[in-house]
């Protein structure tokens, strides 16, 4: 019951070709001889088969048979879905060019403050800048999920 069974040089392949050689020798042999004995007609029948396949190929439209119920329905799923990811994706783009722009304000703001004197054209551009770094605090301040 223990005993391994010798597989040297043994593959599915010739096991098979071994087991059904007999079958396939007959086959072969009983086609060979339809076709030396009706070689024209053989021929006309495979010429036949391909004109009728060709027909069929591009004459009659491919059938296409019932669609289940629920296949218009989840279509229509991934595509809300596909649409809900768009609109994170444009959210995250939009979150981050909000933060570049606050910091080119804080920036543009520091370097102002620095200064000793400033000018009308800064004062103008510090008072646009606050009111714009307030619109940004109020809109976080709604955002907060805590």
């Amino acid at each position: 019951m223990f005993r391994k069974t010798p597989s040297k040089n043994k593959t599915l392949f010739t096991e098979i070709r071994k087991e059904f050689s007999t079958l396939h020798e007959r086959g072969r042999k009983r086609i060979s001889k339809i076709l030396i004995k009706y070689p024209k007609q053989c021929f006309s029948g495979m010429v036949a088969s391909l004109i009728v396949s060709a027909l069929l190929a591009f004459i009659i439209l491919p059938f296409e048979g019932s669609q289940q119920p629920g296949a218009d329905q989840l279509m229509e799923e991934a595509k809300v879905l596909g649409s809900g990811v768009a609109d994170e994706v444009s959210a995250l783009f939009q979150i981050g060019n909000e933060a570049k722009r606050i910091g080119q304000l804080k920036r543009e703001v520091e370097r102002i403050i620095a200064q000793e004197k400033i000018d009308l054209q800064d004062s103008i551009f510090l008072e646009n800048a606050i009111s714009e770094l307030e619109k940004y605090q109020k809109l976080n301040s709604k955002d907060h999920e805590d």
